[in-house]
């Protein structure tokens, strides 16, 4: 049989579907002006301005909280048997007994260290699917039901950075976020109806009110505290020990300086988010938000040692990068480094048969108005109650959340209090713990060192592992916590005398918390030693009290 002949002027090839259009999109350039152009606007479009964002923003948001989630899990593996197996330091039957009734956590369900890689190893794959985008609605939601149960499963080792994190990935649930830069988009699952680059739905309203929330709750704060009305806020926090970097410190020095940039945090963290709210000149509004918060944040993780927080908080304000942004940034890209645009469009041609030949198109898929006005509801009541919760925090309006309503809030995670170094850190120090071992000898079981030094350390923000340490020695030197002792010296003996059998397992030790008290633009004062704990290792058993602080 003959082959069939083509017609005279027909096509060689068929035409592109339209999943293959769809994924140019790596630098997209708008040939029609773009929204937030200086153009005649009405009223409607104006509000999309204010409360819509760009879809290549939220796409970057998205990456971003990937990003986090990912170091946030890197970070965590390393102690993962001392801070969440019934071998550790929180137990699951003391962690049960002292969490919130209404705090869930799948990391309850058994206290075994497989149980827990497997939930870590779980979570990570959920963050992996988030970063690319695939299955991106599932992903996120799966990537939030495991942040909550990681984090509700030892809450003593929690600090700020965990719980913006936490807020950022819940009101991202609401937005588009595999419209762009993803697989799904691709495939067809996440396209807005006109496949444009701006969306303005419930959703962007409240991500915008609980970031507005972050900064004017934590100005309001810090507002009502002397120190900071005083203009010495600022100076004690960066002088704290456990926090104080050697530029911080140095920035310490000038006093006048220091003055005016307390005065900078608590006014921009007071007005700078109502720049969102800018019915004109939005871009440029956005423009300086992003950039004014980005900055303060850089500058906190140059001067202060605080952890994840400082990419949290940059990576939460990202979404609100304005469309010139982008279309600027195309049009650059285009022009100066047409051969990167190049490299990406053959990038994703190659990439284009395997993807489609593991994952088959699917066809595009429109929520449903029942789904979307019942997403639209259950977030409205959710940014309600963090707007509550927030009121309650700030301590002139005697507030407090409704009786019935308080199960919602520790049950979905919304409770925040953002009040990060609010209060004047006075004192802060570190850790000394001489232990006898069998043979007789001394060592520091705080440093590892055969050695036991009372000295002052150069920094002593360099004698914590990392953040979640730092934030669990704080806790347990204030009385509040004082019974994590006797479960740190049982973790102190197991984990050092299965290492070291014999004549170097550890018989004894005691806890020094090496406490120094801090004044703004005065040497510190002398450590003071205070005995926390001691502790003998016979069975792990508690031997003797320490003095309390």
């Amino acid at each position: 049989m003959s082959a069939p002949s083509r017609e005279s002027g027909a096509p060689t090839d068929p035409a592109p579907s339209r999943a293959d259009e769809r994924l140019r999109v790596s630098f997209p350039v708008r040939k029609t002006p773009s929204i937030r152009a200086n153009q005649p606007r009405s009223l409607g479009s104006r509000l999309s301005d204010v409360v819509g964002l760009d879809l290549r923003s939220i796409g970057l948001l998205r990456i971003g909280i990937a990003v986090c989630l990912l170091i946030d899990l890197a970070g965590r593996a390393p102690d993962l048997e001392a801070h969440y197996t019934d071998t550790g330091l929180f137990p699951r039957d003391v962690a049960i007994q002292t969490a919130d009734a209404w705090h869930i956590s799948l990391h309850f369900a058994n206290g075994q260290y497989i149980f827990q890689a497997i939930l870590f190893a779980l979570a990570g794959l959920c963050a992996v699917c988030l970063l690319i985008g695939v299955e991106t609605r599932l992903a996120a939601i799966a990537s939030w039901v495991f942040i909550v149960s990681l984090q509700n499963r030892n809450f003593i080792i929690l600090n700020g950075a965990d719980v913006l994190l936490r807020m950022t990935l819940f009101f991202s649930l609401f937005l588009p976020l595999g419209a762009r830069f993803s697989i799904d988009r691709l495939r067809g699952i996440s396209r807005p109806p006109d496949d444009a680059n701006w969306v303005a739905t419930s959703g962007t309203v409240f991500y915008v009110l609980q970031f507005m929330c972050v900064y004017i709750f934590a100005g309001l704060i810090k507002s009502e505290i002397p120190a900071w009305r005083e203009g010495t806020g600022l100076a004690y926090a960066l002088r704290s020990p456990e926090f104080a970097e050697p530029l911080g410190l140095k920035f310490v020095e000038n006093a006048g300086a220091m003055r005016v940039l307390n005065g900078c945090v608590i006014y921009g963290e007071l007005f700078v988010s109502f720049l969102l709210l800018l019915p004109v000149w939005t871009w440029a509004a956005r423009i300086a938000v992003v950039l004014g918060i980005s900055a303060l944040h850089l500058l906190i993780a140059a001067t202060m040692s605080v952890g994840m927080f400082p990419l949290v908080a940059i990576v939460a304000v990202s979404v609100f990068l304005p469309s010139v942004f982008w279309d600027h940034a195309a049009r650059i890209v285009g022009l100066r480094a047409p051969s990167l645009v190049q490299g990406v469009e053959r990038l994703s041609t190659w990439l284009r048969p395997p993807i489609r030949a593991r994952l088959d198109p699917l066809p595009e898929r429109s929520p449903t108005a029942l789904r979307r006005w019942g997403a639209s509801l259950f977030g409205a009541g959710c940014i309600v109650l963090v707007i509550l919760c927030n009121v309650a925090t700030y301590r002139p309006l005697p507030f407090l959340v409704p009786e019935k309503l308080q199960w919602i809030t520790p049950t979905l995670r919304l409770e925040q209090r953002w009040d990060m170094f609010a209060s004047p850190l006075t004192a802060g120090g570190w850790y000394v713990i001489p232990a006898r071992l069998t043979s007789g000898a001394e060592v520091d079981l705080a440093t590892q060192k055969p050695t036991v030094s009372w000295d002052e350390p150069p920094l002593v923000a360099d004698t914590y592992a990392n953040a979640r340490w730092k934030k669990y020695f704080m806790n347990i030197s204030i009385p509040p916590y004082a019974q994590h002792r006797l479960l740190f010296g049982r973790y102190l003996c197991r984990s050092w005398n299965e290492t070291h059998p014999g004549a170097q397992s550890v018989e004894a030790f005691k806890i020094y918390f090496m406490r120094q008290a801090v004044e703004p633009w005065r040497k510190p004062y002398p450590p003071q030693k205070q005995m926390l704990w001691q502790h003998e290792c016979r069975d792990g058993l508690l031997q003797k009290w320490g003095s309390l602080l």
